[in-house]
């Protein structure tokens, strides 16, 4: 194999990541792994999913359908459709990650699945306002450009979004340090940093709010993460 013939670590692109079979699939062991293996990571991942709740109950009090963009395996969409006992949609554009959330779902009695679709976030193929919300959960700082997954999401809802999202508008200096290295050297084009409040006025969100999700003294993996809530109202 020549020189030319290896892609260099900085010119990957997200599909060199989500289009991976190899990636896919040690990305969801890992991460299920991690969340029952590791207190703090469990209890970090239980903050998210109760913001993300939380969050879907502030824009619509009794929501009848909410779609989560970037579900992956669908274990949040999972917890979800739980929680609310209504229509859950899980939307994810790798095939990998469908596969495995369709096996995952029937191992499951058929009223506690969920409604799985492949199709890209930047062309959500559903009605406008199908939706009374939908959710995001580190897709947002996946995406090189996530303007057009922002419209379209806003499009096809009635109420609005709830994203959780790593943001540097709650880092320190240190945590944004670290986050940079991350970015840039562990896995470079998975992970871009965006200015969210710039986005979602463009993307045409009426307004929205920032909270900080706190971490767990318990974590301990490293660093530990510096994500937010943002819940946009159409």
């Amino acid at each position: 194999m020549t020189m030319a013939a290896v892609k260099r670590e900085y010119e990957k692109s997200p599909a060199d990541y989500w289009l991976s079979p190899r990636f896919c699939s040690k990305y969801i062991m890992n991460n299920v792994n991690t969340i029952r293996d590791n207190p703090g990571t469990y209890l970090f991942n239980t903050t998210c999913m109760m913001a993300t709740l939380q969050g879907i109950k502030y824009l619509c009090e009794s929501p009848t359908a909410v779609l989560d963009v970037g579900c992956g395996p669908s274990m949040r969409s999972l917890d979800m459709k739980a929680k609310l006992l209504c229509r859950v949609v899980g939307l994810d554009y790798s095939p990998h990650m469908v596969a495995q959330a369709e096996s995952i779902n029937q191992m499951l009695p058929e009223d506690r699945r969920v409604e799985l679709k492949q199709g890209d976030a930047a062309a959500i193929p559903y009605a406008d306002g199908e939706f009374d919300a939908a959710t995001t959960y580190g897709l947002l700082m996946s995406l090189p450009d996530p303007l057009p997954a922002i419209r379209e999401m806003l499009r096809v809802v009635k109420h609005g979004i709830v994203c959780i999202e790593e943001s540097q508008d709650v880092m320190t200096d240190e945590a944004l340090t670290h986050y940079e290295e991350v970015r840039d050297q562990k896995f470079p084009g998975r992970i871009y940093h965006h200015a969210y409040n710039r986005l979602f006025y463009l993307a045409g969100a009426s307004n929205w709010s920032v909270t900080p999700l706190p971490v767990p003294d318990t974590w301990d993996l490293g660093k530990p993460p510096c994500y937010a809530r943002f819940i946009l109202c159409r």
